[in-house]
């Protein structure tokens, strides 16, 4: 029977303790591919269909950095989700990190063991912004250091290492040295037509090649984010999902009050109300006298999503940290704490006080 490798993001996007690149020409959009798989992994969503796991992840701005509370902030307002509730689980490094420098890897890991993280996915924006001063990235043996300083990230975190890159300027391969493209395990190419963004699985070690996705950028806020074209929506979406696990979690098989619900939902009280009305129409929950419990069709969406007993952390069943850490430091795990959203039509302690 073959063995089952397991991953980060399903379909081998991700697998575990692997080397990935992102490659695409400047504004091909290869950073919002990394930021949107990042923020999956932390948020415990799907990416677009494919199941995540992961305990934290670094990301690392070599470039780009001013832009990237808005992408951020973007894809918590799509989702709904309260930046501080990712502090314990996604950090930001603001500045350049040399990954072949051992003095820069001492300073991050003291932030990162600071901050009570357990990073297991790395994502490097740019190689070329993250190097060795002088970097040439068409001799070998300068490739050969900046990917032996990736392998050394994995081991020395047992993490996945995510490389976003350049390609040439024909946009058909990654730019430099043959030996970026022999060390990855994944690599995606994303191209960029009319704004139509085509991701492609150039090559996979270990899985077959998913087929292509194809993604818009949609305006949101004061940045954008990725929506995938062509999808057909199949059962409750991402944020649907997390809100079942979370009353399957809390309830422990008894009806949960609203307002309990909505606290440990991780999401923004306005939003959670949508999310519970949606979930309520497609009959996932059933609202009773005391509160709100699983049909027979939401504990067939939450089972495959619960850990084993025997495995499970119980930092699963707690609420995500929000405390504020690497403020003065070389990472960043907040941006900005948007003002709390309200309950449109002021049920929730109307609902409980009925309970």
């Amino acid at each position: 029977m073959p063995t089952v490798i397991p991953c980060h993001i399903g379909k081998g996007y991700i697998p575990k303790k692997s080397i990935v690149g992102i490659v695409a020409l400047p504004n091909g959009g290869k950073s919002f591919v990394g930021l949107s798989k990042a923020f999956a992994l932390a948020a415990q969503l799907d990416w677009h269909g494919c199941a995540t796991e992961c305990n934290g992840v670094i990301y690392v701005c070599g470039e780009g950095f001013p832009g990237m509370p808005g992408r951020f902030l973007a894809l918590c307002d799509e989702y709904g989700i309260d930046p501080a509730s990712l502090d314990s689980r996604l950090a930001f490094c603001r500045v350049p990190f040399d990954i072949s420098e051992e003095g820069m890897r001492t300073a991050i890991h003291a932030e990162i063991v600071a901050a009570g993280m357990a990073p297991d996915v790395f994502f490097i924006d740019t190689l070329s912004s993250n190097s060795l001063p002088g970097f040439d990235e068409n001799v070998t043996a300068q490739m050969k250091i900046m990917m032996d300083a990736a392998r050394f990230l994995r081991d020395f975190y047992n993490a996945s290492v995510v490389i976003i890159h350049h390609t040439g300027h024909e946009g058909k391969r990654a730019r430099g040295s043959i030996d970026f493209i022999a060390t990855m395990d994944v690599l995606l190419h994303v191209e960029n037509d009319n704004n139509v963004r085509t991701l492609t699985v150039a090559k996979s070690r270990d899985f077959e090649a998913a087929a292509p996705m194809k993604f818009e950028l949609v305006k949101r806020g004061e940045s954008a984010t990725l929506r995938q074209l062509g999808a057909t929506s199949i059962g409750p979406t991402p944020a649907q999902r997390m809100t079942l696990l979370r009353l399957a979690e809390y309830s422990h098989g008894a009806p949960l009050r609203a307002a309990d619900w909505a606290r440990v939902s991780g999401f923004a009280k306005g939003y959670f109300y949508r999310i519970r009305q949606e979930l309520e129409t497609g009959k996932y929950v059933l609202k009773s006298r005391k509160g709100y419990v699983l049909t027979e069709s939401g504990q067939a969406i939450v089972e495959p999503m619960l850990p084993q007993e025997d495995s499970v952390s119980r930092s699963h069943l707690t609420l995500l940290s929000t405390e504020e850490t690497g403020k003065n430091g070389l990472l960043s795990s907040r941006y900005i704490v948007p003002e709390e959203e309200t309950d449109p039509r002021g049920e929730f302690e109307a609902e409980d006080g009925a309970a």
